[in-house]
C-alpha cells in the first residue's frame, strides 16, 4: 500500500528521475521524468506537487477515487483536450525527434533528405505518434478492476 508520506519524500529528493513515480507504479510516467530531464526541464516535477495524493489513490485503488474515475471514463470515452498534456506531447516528441534527428547521418540529410525536412519531420512524427483509441489504453490497470471496485 502506497504512502502519500513516502510518495513525497521520494518526489522531493528522487523526483528529478521519477523516483516517486517506480513507487507509486507508474513506470511509464518515470520514464519520461527521467528522459525529459525531470517531467519537461523541471515543469512537471513542480506540477507534481500538487498531484502526487491523485497518483496515492490510484496506486492503493481507492474505492472513492475508482468511483470518479469510472464517473469519467463514461463521460468522456476519450480523455477531454488538455493543454498541459498537449504542450507535455509536444515537448517529448520534439525531444525524441531530436534524438532521431542525431542518428541521421548528415550525408543522407543532404542528398536525400534535404536540412529543412530532417529538423521539421523527426519531431512532429514522434509528437503525433499513435493515439489511444480508448481509455482501457491509457489506464496503467484493467477497466474492469475499476468497474468491480466501483460497485
Amino acid at each position: 500500500m502506497a504512502n502519500l508520506v513516502v510518495a513525497y519524500i521520494l518526489w522531493f529528493f528522487g523526483g528529478a528521475w521519477g523516483l516517486h513515480h517506480f513507487y507509486l507504479g507508474r513506470d511509464r510516467h518515470a520514464f519520461i521524468w527521467w528522459s525529459t530531464w525531470a517531467g519537461c526541464f523541471g515543469l512537471g516535477w513542480v506540477r507534481d506537487l500538487w498531484r502526487i495524493p491523485e497518483y496515492v489513490y490510484a496506486a492503493n485503488k481507492d474505492p472513492g477515487y475508482l468511483k470518479d474515475l469510472n464517473e469519467k471514463a463514461n463521460r468522456y470515452p476519450t480523455p477531454p483536450f488538455n493543454v498541459v498534456r498537449f504542450a507535455g506531447e509536444v515537448i517529448v516528441g520534439f525531444l525524441f525527434g531530436i534524438l532521431i534527428r542525431i542518428c541521421i547521418p548528415d550525408d543522407f540529410v543532404e542528398l536525400f533528405i534535404g536540412r529543412v525536412l530532417s529538423i521539421i519531420v523527426p519531431p512532429f512524427a514522434v509528437a503525433i505518434g499513435e493515439k489511444p483509441h480508448n481509455l482501457t489504453q491509457v489506464l496503467p490497470y484493467d477497466l474492469n478492476d475499476i468497474l468491480i471496485v466501483a460497485k
